[in-house]
């Protein structure tokens, strides 16, 4: 049978590594947000102008509709991505508008290891933009405003966590003391 100093002690050391993951997740995307938050300039991301060859609108539950557009150049084929598409305020002209056919400049962020794919920040069709880069760039904005209130009630909690565990610890390894005689 355990002991109930030992059974503490072993909820001590879970509390307390609980904590400390808590807070090191936390830690890490608060400085994510911080060092890596803000939404590229438009002259840092890579473009492609082209032949639409899909576009297709998704239902995507809790993140809302998704526009998945396949851009031809050339030989090559370039997948982008816009999730959460219905957040965004319709401009010059609705994403239900854009069909294949469509001469379209794309501006975007390509996915690790890819320039073939990538995350759609702006795209017009003609003169007319369909998808404004300000309204994506205020839309990841938010984005990184709403996590850092997050991470830091995570590195809070993280560090009460923490905090328990080893009061709870020293508590239970602390020698009982003998009753008065």
């Amino acid at each position: 049978m355990v002991s109930a100093s030992a059974s503490t002690s072993r909820f001590a050391a879970l509390v307390g590594v609980t904590g400390l993951v808590v807070l090191l997740g936390a830690a890490g995307a608060l400085a994510w947000a911080l060092f890596f938050g803000e939404a590229p300039a438009l002259d840092r991301l890579e473009h492609v102008s082209g032949q639409v060859k899909s576009a297709t609108l998704s239902e995507g539950g809790t993140s809302g509709r998704s526009l998945r557009l396949v851009v031809e150049r050339g030989t090559g084929e370039y997948e982008l991505t816009l999730v959460r598409a219905d957040q965004l305020p319709t401009r010059d002209w609705p994403l239900e508008s854009v069909r294949a056919g469509d001469r379209v400049i794309a501006w975007y962020a390509p996915d690790f290891g890819t320039k073939q794919r990538g995350t759609l920040w702006q795209l017009l069709r003609g003169s007319q933009r369909v998808v404004a880069f300000e309204d994506t760039a205020s839309r990841y904005s938010q984005w990184v405003r709403y996590v850092v209130p997050f991470s830091v009630a995570g590195i809070l909690a993280g560090a009460a966590l923490v905090a328990v565990g080893w009061v709870r610890h020293k508590r239970s390894a602390a020698p009982a003391h003998p009753q008065g005689s």
